[in-house]
């Protein structure tokens, strides 16, 4: 059963709405619009049915006034001078439509009544003449009745100014009452926060690099009915290939990107949408340019999520891309996810992608359409599987989980919903890929501190613990950095040790793209970066666990990240051999071993020093007496090694060399990569670190 819960953090004001107020309040309005598509909302917060009859709003200039008709308690009334752009917006139509602000049908328009841009003053009175409500914003004169203090800052082109309602209407006649934390934009959503009970062995967990691809491909191939797929951004061939043989077999594919992410689109994922888009899969772009009179009903579309079927919901930290759902399960990038066996979850979430994917909406379009798409195009090859094993493989629920899902911005109407997550905690562990100690709020001149990073201190404050990993980027060591040194000295001012830094340099995961944390017995996998657009603009997704073994699973997957591994594998090249003539010789060290996971094997057959051949397992051709030198890398960097010995009881004639390599060689890499395997993570920092376009989250 799915329950819908109030939004977190949010609480009536004190001077919220009471039996004296006017029943009849403005809720919403729309002043800054781009195409001639301005409208308000009036609501209902009294106990009784009113009769609309008589009840007017005015801006001045001119004045509607309301027809007749009756408005439950809890319910509103949408009037819009464009109904069409409404029902696009928002896709039901308003109640009432006058056209540019004429009158029509349930409504008489007298004067000139229009929303200003720059600044105005909404009145609301009741049939006796007297004032029931108003509100003022950004360059207007403040009425002599009915308004305290500065008017509402003025709006932005494409903003709704939205009256805080949890759970009733905010009613100061301040501007406090209409200045959220949360944006509102046209055609923006209002997802509550639903929970559900759900069974044990319901929920899945994985991670990445280890085993997120098998977990996505495995879930995917399952589907019988439809596949909804929201990702920032999407190249993955595999996962890519898996979509098209769904479509193949009459699976509905839906697909929805961003269209603008950081850095343009890679040319990668040009070829795999258009190959989606050619194979059958409706596949859907989001966007907007406000200069064409588009507004992008959410920030960046940046939440990692799949549904399948009727039952199953997939979520991730990490893009349907090659670094984030690799290939390779032992370098990557690290993040968390998980899958959710539940009708009510997946149904909720494809309704929430069928609304941010409407056809309708003027900032979604095809990808057909987009003067990008490829009808030639081809999925790119998928990279090889050097490490077909990592060190996490998927868990799943021992026992009952609720789980929740919070989608942003809705869930932040006054605080980022996590702030009220972390209230109360006693512990908490955090990987972070991107985050920020002082934030530019939309109402506020001046930086105030993160209060998602506050509610960390707070658990140190109030006698809890608090540790955390974060990337160590090049575009992200400042801001981390200065988080992770803030949250330090927080940490010593409570007498505890300081806990918090950068991802290791050694470590294999090659970019911490993790936005999760665990908190007793609570986990959070989440899109969210700890920036102010994750939570106040940006449509992202994150589920908290409760129960059902969430938190020790992605603890243990905290550890292999905070601990760096300095211990040492074991090489074991094998017994020594004797051969009865020259031949071939298979040199196996397969019982070498690591406390984690063994990276690389490499052999020296000539004794120069140099690697001539790689692998766990290698045929060689021996002509006389030798040693073989064996040498093998863990994921870290730390290298152990062993020879092996391998005479003749009747040697051959002496060769230019005592052991040769076939010609196919099983280790699939030239030397020079092999033998810088271990440091691909490193490599891969250092690539990255000399690009000019920032990172993508």
């Amino acid at each position: 059963m799915l329950f819908v819960l109030a939004a977190v953090g949010l609480h009536p004001a004190s001077g919220s709405a009471d039996a004296q107020a006017p029943p009849l309040a403005v809720a919403e309005f729309y002043p800054c619009a781009v195409g001639g598509d301005e409208y308000l909302v009036l609501s209902n917060r009294g106990a009784e049915a009113v009769n609309l009859m008589g009840w007017t709003v005015s801006d001045g200039e001119g004045s509607i006034a309301l027809l007749g008709g009756l408005l439950q308690p809890g319910e509103s009334l949408s009037i819009s001078e464009n109904a069409s752009s409404f029902e696009r917006a928002y896709g039901t139509a308003p109640d009432l439509h006058l056209p540019s602000w004429t009158s029509g049908s349930g409504a008489s328009v007298g004067g000139t009544f229009r929303l200003a841009d720059s600044g105005d003053a909404l009145e609301l009175r009741s049939p006796d003449g007297s004032l029931a409500d108003a509100v003022v914003y950004g360059e207007c004169a403040v009425p002599s009745s009915g308004w305290t203090g500065d008017p509402v800052p003025a709006l932005r082109q494409g903003e709704v100014a939205r009256r805080i309602h949890v759970p009733v209407l905010h009613d100061t006649d301040a501007s406090a009452d209409w200045t959220p934390f949360r944006e509102h934009r046209y055609g923006c959503s209002s997802h509550p926060v639903v929970s559900s009970a759900v069974p044990a062995g319901c929920v899945r967990y994985f991670a990445s690099p280890d085993c997120s691809l098998d977990v996505v491909l495995e879930e995917i191939s399952a589907a019988s009915s439809r596949l909804r797929v929201c990702s920032y951004e999407l190249s993955s061939s595999p996962v890519c290939a898996a979509l098209l043989s769904a479509a193949s077999r009459g699976v509905d594919v839906r697909v929805l990107v961003d269209s603008q992410p950081v850095g343009g689109m890679s040319q990668a994922q040009v070829a795999c949408l258009s190959a989606l888009a050619r194979g059958g899969a409706d596949v859907r772009v989001l966007g907007g340019d406000m200069a064409d009179g588009e507004v992008r009903h959410v920030g960046a579309l940046h939440a990692k999520y799949i549904v399948v079927d009727a039952d199953t919901l997939v979520a991730l930290s990490e893009n349907l891309v090659e670094d984030g759902v690799p290939t390779d399960r032992l370098f990557g990038n690290r993040g968390w996810g998980v899958a959710v066996e539940d009708a009510s979850i997946a149904s909720h979430m494809c309704a929430v992608f069928d609304d941010d994917s409407r056809a309708e909406r003027t900032d979604v379009w095809p990808w057909s359409e987009d003067p990008r798409y490829d009808p030639h195009a081809e999925l790119p090859d998928a990279p090889g599987c050097e490490h077909p094993e990592g060190m996490l493989e998927p868990g799943r629920s021992p026992g009952d989980a609720a789980v929740s899902l919070f989608l942003s911005p809705d869930a932040s109407l006054v605080s980022p919903f996590l702030a009220e997550v972390l209230s109360g905690a006693d512990d908490v562990s955090f990987e972070q890929f991107q985050a920020e100690l002082e934030w530019d709020t939309r109402w506020s001149d001046e930086p105030s501190m993160n209060p998602v990073v506050e509610a960390v201190a707070d658990v140190m404050r109030g006698g809890g613990s608090a540790r955390g990993i974060m990337d160590g980027l090049w575009y992200n060591a400042e801001g981390n950095g200065a988080v992770a040194d803030y949250l330090s000295s927080v940490a010593l001012s409570c007498g505890l040790p300081p806990s918090f830094g950068l991802l290791a340099e050694e470590s294999p995961v090659t970019v911490l793209h993790n936005k999760g944390l665990v908190s007793g017995d609570r986990a959070v996998v989440s899109s969210n970066n700890w920036v102010y657009a994750s939570f106040a603009r940006n449509r992202e997704l994150a589920i908290v666990v409760d129960g059902g073994g969430a938190s020790e699973y992605f603890s243990a997957a905290f550890e292999l990240d905070r601990v760096p591994d300095t211990s040492a594998p074991v090489a074991d090249a094998g017994p020594d051999m004797v051969l009865e003539a020259p031949g071939t010789v298979v040199l196996d060290a397969s019982a070498s071993s690591d406390d984690r996971a063994l990276a690389n094997f490499s052999w020296d057959l000539d004794g120069d020093g140099r690697a001539d051949a790689w692998g766990e397992s290698v045929s060689v051709q021996i002509a006389y007496a030798t040693e073989a030198a064996l040498t093998v890398r863990d994921a870290w960097g730390n290298s152990a090694s062993d020879t092996v010995e391998v005479t003749l009881s009747a040697p051959g004639p002496m060769p230019d060399g005592s052991l040769e390599a076939p010609a196919a060689v099983p280790w699939p890499l030239p030397a020079a990569v092999s033998l810088a395997i271990v440091a691909l993570a490193a490599a891969r920092k250092l690539n990255l670190s000399r690009q000019s376009t920032r990172p993508k989250g």
